[in-house]
């Protein structure tokens, strides 16, 4: 059985955020520096809420929308929503991220991933969401929390809706929270879903 991630030894999980970098565009000096910043203590810009990325990039896959952000000291945040498939009437049960839109102009999502992480820390929960009229948006139901710690721990993503239908105050809006623990420091991270005219994802600390 492979090991849990809190009984990773600290240069496997060291590897693994290398490799994770590298795998995100980020130079291995750069990668081997973050993992260098981190051991010693300090959180990396990715990692702190009142940080603004320096470079935000988003690519739509088949199965995806993908954002990276990247920070001042070359850390990285991703941040993925799930493309919904056209849902199918005949098929029975809940399976994997479906959408079915109606003649008046509502279309309906089923079961949709969230993601987003850090390299040391990933999130995912599901969501049903709809959205109506090119401008509004609502979400009816969050679950599945998943969390996967490298270098440390990280409790299970508890999930709320924190406004249920978008509004003048602000979008749909449902979030998942998490704290990463590790014997070199501990961070909060957050995960969102927004709902109006479009929905996003987006990423606190994570």
């Amino acid at each position: 059985m492979p090991a849990s991630a809190s009984e990773i030894p600290a240069n496997d999980g060291d590897a693994r955020v290398i490799e994770w970098y590298l795998a995100h565009g980020v130079d291995e000096d750069v990668a081997a520096s973050l993992v260098a910043k981190f051991n010693s203590g300090e959180l990396l810009d990715s990692m702190k809420a009142d940080s603004v990325p320096v470079d935000i990039a988003t690519v739509t896959t088949a199965d995806e929308e993908i954002t990276t952000s990247t920070f001042a000291d070359g850390s990285v945040s991703v941040v993925a929503l799930e493309t919904p498939k056209p849902a199918d009437p005949n098929a029975r049960g809940i399976g994997t991220c479906s959408s079915i839109t109606s003649g008046t102009g509502y279309t309906n999502y089923t079961n949709c991933d969230i993601w987003g992480s850090n390299a040391y820390l990933e999130l995912h929960f599901r969501a049903d969401y709809t959205r109506s009229g090119g401008t509004n948006g609502s979400i009816a139901r969050v679950g599945s929390p998943y969390q996967y710690a490298t270098g440390g721990t990280a409790t299970t993503p508890q999930l709320s809706i924190t406004r249920s239908f978008s509004s003048a105050a602000g979008p749909a809006t449902a979030q998942g929270v998490s704290q990463y623990s590790s014997s070199a420091t501990t961070f909060t991270a957050y995960l969102y879903l927004k709902v109006a005219a479009n929905a996003t994802t987006s990423t606190t600390g994570l």
